[in-house]
């Protein structure tokens, strides 16, 4: 209900996404009246900083060809819960965008959104000293091909003024079938990819640290990075995004040329069809 004072609303009906102009454009023109509406702008703001804080140093890697691109707001706010969660994706727009990559589009958009809801506590008493939580997100990587959508959304989770917890969210789909990829469809089985990955990845880290000692890294794919890391597809490589504290104390983003890999491709697959493919290399796969 939205008065003259105040603005109550329903619990169920708390999740405000504010993804069009008109939704925007209602609650900025409320926001003079309403306490609760001050309360929220606060709480952006808030967000806002966060994101900033977590923003990638260089801005946002992007290349999307002749598309143009726009930005996309989501922003969601539980005051009975302390919790707060915002991002901004930046994303390729236009009338006449393929459908592929309409469809790829919402996928990103529909991974942000559960994620941010999934965080969302119950209600917390107002006798419970509890500290806000907020959750802020931006894209920091974007590639958009004839092959594939691949993004990375990196999102900051934090409380009672913490630095936060660094998360990403990547996502990547093959344009050609629709599917959402994950790293190891993009390899024929029985090839030695997670041993380049984890190379490059031992690489990074030692750059990364001074005076480290090679025995002093893991050198097993998953011990480096897990059984599913995070990963986007760029023009000319792979890369991986490890967050702050996994590895070292900053974040790392090793990358390998498509040249590295193909040998390791699952034929006709986004990555063989990016690296431009061997022949000579299917040939040996197929022996």
């Amino acid at each position: 209900r939205w008065g003259e004072e105040t603005l109550t609303v329903p619990r169920q009906a708390t999740p405000r996404r504010i993804g069009d102009q008109q939704a925007t454009v209602r609650v900025r023109a409320a926001w003079a009246a309403s306490p609760l509406l001050r309360r929220l702008h606060r709480v952006r703001l808030g967000i806002a900083a966060l994101a900033l804080a977590g923003c990638a140093p260089d801005g946002p890697r992007v290349d999307v060809g002749a598309y143009e691109t726009e930005t996309f707001q989501i922003s969601y706010v539980f005051p009975d819960s302390r919790y707060g969660a915002g991002a901004t994706l930046l994303e390729v727009s236009g009338d006449d965008l393929p459908e592929a990559i309409r469809q790829a589009r919402q996928v990103v958009r529909d991974s942000v959104d559960r994620f941010l809801l999934a965080l969302a506590p119950e209600a917390v008493p107002d006798s419970v000293d509890t500290d806000f939580v907020s959750v802020s997100g931006q894209t920091d990587r974007l590639f958009v091909s004839d092959d594939v959508y691949s993004t990375l959304v990196t999102l900051v989770v934090g409380s009672g003024g913490s630095d936060g917890a660094t998360v990403y969210l990547p996502v990547t789909v093959d344009l050609d079938s629709g599917e959402a990829v994950r790293l190891g469809d993009l390899f024929a089985p029985g090839t030695r990819w997670r041993e380049a990955l984890a190379s490059a990845v031992r690489t990074a880290t030692l750059a990364a640290v001074p005076g480290a000692e090679a025995a002093q890294v893991p050198t097993g794919f998953e011990a480096l990075v897990g059984d599913d890391p995070a990963f986007t597809l760029g023009p000319e490589a792979l890369a991986l995004h490890i967050p702050p504290r996994a590895l070292t104390s900053a974040a790392l983003h090793p990358e390998v040329a498509y040249t590295a890999l193909t040998r390791h491709a699952r034929q006709g697959g986004v990555l063989d069809r990016l690296g431009g493919g061997h022949p000579n290399d299917r040939a040996q796969r197929q022996d």
